[in-house]
């Protein structure tokens, strides 16, 4: 947030976050489920109040992209897909907008495991 006076008056000019969010990871819990978590961005860069962060998320082979919203610094995402790579990017966002996206971060799902049981009588 910057200031200024003009003619006895202040006002204060509020800007969007000029970092992203820090310390960006993912553990995929299962091959349908991930827990994705980070760090605001320094103090000195927020430039106001985080209202929420967003997450861009890619599909890797077929493109296809979906966003995610948070309020806290960790979010557990259901419904993904069985061994396919996600790429994703994180951004800060505050009442005056989003901040730049960081650093691509690579989440990995694991294979579906089917076990197949055979009873001979």
């Amino acid at each position: 947030m910057l200031s200024f006076t003009c003619t006895h008056k202040q006002f204060f000019l509020i800007l969007a976050p000029t970092a992203s969010p820090e310390s960006f990871n993912a553990v995929s819990g299962s091959p349908t489920s991930a827990t994705i978590s980070w760090q605001p961005p320094a103090a000195d860069e927020i430039n106001g109040v985080i209202i929420q962060y967003v997450i861009n998320v890619t599909i890797v082979g077929s493109g296809e992209t979906f966003l995610l919203y948070s309020t806290t610094t960790t979010l557990n995402v259901t419904n993904l897909l069985p061994f396919t790579t996600y790429r994703c990017v994180i951004a800060a966002v505050t009442s005056a907008g989003i901040g730049p996206f960081g650093s691509e971060l690579v989440l990995n799902t694991p294979q579906s495991c089917k076990i197949n049981v055979f009873i001979i009588a």
